[in-house]
């Protein structure tokens, strides 16, 4: 088999779903091109996904802090009900910006016409949430 017909056929795995059937039908949540697994999934779908792993390692990283604050502020008086708003504040903001991320980078795949793999999901996700903490932690953004 010649190399135009290899990318020929590897193409044509990815751009059918499982049973065979072109796009328009209900497509497969994976398909199988040279040993690697592509999700098969609309803009939405990788939206979802990248957002489900931001707020999911958001949610982590929230709880392990609002736990360290409500351990060092248990004898303040009020600092139990400070820790939960704090928590709550932060939380609820890098949900808004890992919404608008998510659906950028969704819309980036789907504009170049790539598949996204369940691993490039969670890349994106966990790194969401990673540059967040560098971002914090750096304070960058206090010189501006």
């Amino acid at each position: 088999m010649n190399r135009g017909a290899w990318w020929a056929l590897q193409f044509e795995v990815v751009t059918k779903n499982w049973t065979g059937l072109d796009d328009s039908t209900e497509a497969a949540p994976w398909a199988c091109a040279a040993g690697t697994f592509l999700w098969r999934c609309s803009q939405t779908e990788m939206w979802y996904w990248v957002f489900l792993w931001a707020l999911f390692s958001s949610l982590f990283v929230h709880g392990a802090a609002g736990v360290l604050m409500f351990v060092m502020l248990q004898r303040h008086r009020q600092g139990r009900v400070i820790s939960v708003i704090a928590v709550s504040i932060g939380f609820l903001a890098s949900v808004t910006g890992a919404m608008i991320t998510s659906a950028a980078v969704a819309g980036i795949y789907r504009v170049a016409g790539k598949n996204m793999a369940p691993l490039e999901a969670l890349v994106w996700g966990v790194g969401q949430t990673v540059l967040t903490l560098i971002i914090s932690f750096s304070r960058i953004l206090a010189t501006l």
